[in-house]
Parts: C-alpha cells; structure tokens; sequence
C-alpha cells in the first residue's frame, strides 16, 4: 500500500469500488467523506457524507484517493485543473497494488514525477518485466503469489503484445519502463511479429540497462491434443461476432465444403476411432519434438516434463493455452533459475489451490475429439470447453453441440437442438 502520512482522507467516487474501499480502510483512515465528481448537491453515501466535487477546492491538505473505472479520467481533469498527484490526490492503482500498472500510472502521472512515483511505489524492490503472450497472465499471477519474490521484486505490468492498442503502445516507447528494470523475463518474440518491430524481444533488450538479467522462457505450443487443428480465424471476426471460433477445425471445413449432411458428419467424427492410435502417438511425439527443437534458444523450457505427463490428462484448452498447471511448473524453474530456491527446495505460492483453479486461459479453446480421449483412457470424454459466446452462449458443450455449432456458424447449417 502507497503510505499517506495524513490519516485523513476522502474518496473520490460513489461506486461499488469507493464503498469497498470505505469499509477496508475505515478502521485505518478518518474518512471525511465522499466526493462525487457527478453529483449536483451533497448527500449521503455509506452512511457518510457526500459532497460534490467543489469541495475538492478546500481539502486542506487532506488527501483525496481516486476510485472506479474512470479514475484514469478524473486524475487526468483534476491535473488540467490544477490539483496536485500525491499532494491533493492519489489514484486507487497506486494506493492499492500488488504489481504496477504502468499504463495506469503512466497516463497520470506528469513525466517529471514519474521518477519519484516508480521509486515509491517500487518500496526498495527490483522491477521485473514480463514481456509476451497471452500466456504472461499466468505467469505473472504466479509470482505475484510466491512471497520470495514479491518481496524482492515487483512487476511493471505491461499487455500481452496482442491486447496491445494505440493507446497502450505509449507504455514501449517510454524510457521510464526499462530505465530501473533489474529482471527480464521474455518469450522470444521475433522481430518480424505481426505487431512490430517495436513490440519485439530485440526491441525491448535494446532499451534495457546493461545490470538487467535476461530470462527467455519457452513460448508453449503444443498441438498434440489437437489433430484437427487449422488456421487461426481472421481476429476481427472472432472479436466482433458472437460465436467464431478462432482456430479452423481441418475436418470440419472439408466437411462443410462439401456440404455433407450434419448427421454423416456426426456419425463419423464422433467415432472414437477416427483418429487410430498409431496416428495420435505420431502427433505426440511429433508435438513434443517441435516443443524441444523451441527450445534450444531459450533458457526455461519444459518438454521434459510435457513428456512424462502429457498423457494422463488433456493439459491444454488451445494449441497455445496450457492450462494453469502448465505454467505454474515454468514459474518454479525461473525461480530456481534466478536464484530464489535451490533444486531440493518446495515452492509454494499463496492460495495455490484456487490459482490452479483459475484458469486464465479457459478463453478460447479447441476441441478435443473422442478418439484422442480414447487413446489417452481419459473416461467421462463427452464435453469440451469452449469460451462463451458461441451461438447458443454456453460455458460448456458436448462434441456433438461443438460439431453443430461449428457447422450453423461458418457454413450456415441449420441448427437443431
């Protein structure tokens, strides 16, 4: 928590956030009130009163901490108006936080102050960047829980390279995000990305201090689980258009082309020998092979491991989504890699049980056919996941509503329940 000196405060906002915050904080803070940036009069609010956004005018000295989803936009009026960060306010993100949003604190924070800010909010900590893919999500809950490195280091939490827009590419080209960066952890995104150069592995090392520690780490791909895997979706489509999926399923789209009747469609891909097993120990072993040949420009990989385990469960929702287990097992060899534990030693992490559980990657998924839970004698084989907003908005699918989904989606097929 950012350390106010005054234990006199208000909060900015009459939201659900302000009043969560009201009842955490009352017995740490002298709430004054509230001050509602929309309101046209004083009220009440939690019991509390409220004032409208005048009163800011008068805090004397008291601060005001910033709560909701616009706090981005009030600090950013309050500091075209005149008000001063951290003597008059101060945003939740920088109050509260257990890594540093630096798109956050970069949109508010005036660039002489932003020294001063990150040293602050850093409290003698190291700052690690996490740089890749949509598998970064759980890498970086992970650490967050693992109390030798939360107390040594701290995450400048950037996007993923997809979720990156034009208003969070400012978050790249600023030099206050490597300038104290101690600890890079990366997949190795080439040059070449689709979404620049300036979002690329290269890119980012080039800007870091020469004390900074390098870790690359194994971008997962593994295509074992699924046979029928195509090409990826057009992303607009999948973004704008309830029910796209976003990897082609090969069998299907020969099907469709064909305009086969659904029922001989069904009857045939759901037949739990359709891929034959001599075919699916071939796609396994080719999938790992793939993963060990990924791995010789990196310094944290994990095929060994997939090896010995990666029949006794179905451990991906996508090619490229492991499930949180997976990338826990990566998160313990890049603490053991830094320096943190020794080979002998347990790693834990906080609440571990529910962060297994968590599943960040359950957002998109492939499925997984019969005759591939079949040859791994995974019983119980008769649903997959997939990501809602598939054309009947389910959480949860049989192969067959999989199979009629895909077909009433991408080649008009009527759909009957």
């Amino acid at each position: 928590m950012f350390s106010i000196s005054d234990k006199k405060i208000y909060l900015l906002g009459k939201n659900r956030d302000a009043a969560i915050a009201y009842f955490k904080l009352k017995g740490k803070f002298e709430i004054l009130g509230f001050i509602d940036n929309e309101a046209k009069e004083e009220s009440t609010f939690c019991g509390t009163k409220c004032y409208t956004l005048r009163k800011m005018k008068n805090l004397g000295g008291v601060i005001a901490i910033v709560y909701g989803k616009k706090s981005i936009t009030i600090c950013n009026w309050l500091k075209e108006h005149g008000y001063e960060l951290f003597n008059e306010y101060i945003p939740w993100f920088m109050f509260e936080y257990d890594c540093i949003d630096f798109y956050s604190v970069l949109s508010v924070t005036p660039p002489d102050k932003m020294d001063f800010v990150l040293e602050r909010m850093r409290k003698g900590r190291k700052a690690v960047l996490i740089h890749g893919n949509c598998q970064t999500s759980p890498m970086k809950l992970y650490l967050k829980k693992n109390s030798r490195f939360s107390s040594e280091f701290i995450i400048y939490d950037i996007p993923p390279i997809h979720a990156v827009n034009k208003n969070k590419e400012m978050v790249f080209q600023s030099e206050y995000l490597y300038k104290d960066v101690n600890l890079f952890i990366t997949h190795v995104i080439s040059e070449k990305n689709k979404f620049g150069y300036h979002l690329s592995t290269d890119y980012l090392q080039k800007h870091l201090p020469e004390k900074c520690r390098i870790v690359k780490v194994i971008n997962l791909w593994f295509e074992g689980y699924f046979p029928q895997h195509g090409e990826k979706v057009d992303s607009e489509v999948v973004c704008h258009i309830p029910g796209a999926f976003c990897w082609q399923d090969i069998n299907l789209e020969r099907m469709g082309e064909r305009k086969e009747n659904i029922e001989e469609i069904l009857s045939v891909v759901k037949n739990d020998d359709y891929y034959p097993a001599e075919f699916l120990q071939k796609n396994f072993e080719t999938a790992l092979k793939n993963l060990r040949e990924r791995e010789n420009v990196v310094d944290i990989g994990i095929s060994e491991y997939l090896a010995d385990i990666c029949k006794k469960e179905v451990l991906f929702y996508s090619v490229n989504h492991p499930k949180n287990i997976v990338i826990k097992e990566i998160i313990r060899r890049v603490l053991r890699y830094i320096g943190l534990y020794n080979e002998t030693e347990i790693i834990e992490f906080k609440h571990e049980l529910l962060l297994d559980q968590e599943e960040c990657l359950k957002i998109a998924c492939e499925a997984v056919y019969p005759s591939v839970f079949k040859f791994l004698g995974i019983k119980g084989s008769g649903y997959t996941f997939n990501y809602p907003g598939v054309l009947q908005n389910r959480d949860y699918m049989t192969f067959e509503e999989y199979v009629k989904d895909y077909m009433a989606f991408n080649f008009s097929y009527e759909y009957e329940e």
